[in-house]
């Protein structure tokens, strides 16, 4: 598994359009191998974290989607977000 973590500052005045915009993400199709998405905030840093099944279903993800599932949600709120991809070594589940 890995955890996929984009990530801006989003004002709070704009916070309003991205979670519209992660609304939509939500309800629509999701990409084959996303096991769960998280949309985290402190204060006006935004996260939104993915876990997928592989670095393959990930990156097939980008092929299919022409960018980032997560990024459209920053570009909603007119942000241009950094990203990261970090390999899950270890979990605790409830």
């Amino acid at each position: 598994m890995i955890l996929s973590m984009a990530h801006a500052e989003i004002p709070e005045a704009r916070h309003g359009e991205l979670l519209g915009s992660w609304s939509d993400l939500v309800v629509g199709d999701r990409p084959p191998g996303l096991v769960a998405a998280y949309m985290v905030s402190d204060g006006d840093n935004l996260k939104v974290a993915a876990i997928w099944e592989s670095l393959e279903a990930h990156e097939q993800a980008l092929d299919d989607e022409q960018t980032h599932p997560a990024f459209n949600v920053f570009e909603a709120a007119g942000a241009d977000p950094s990203h990261a991809v970090m390999r899950v070594i270890g979990s605790l589940h409830g």
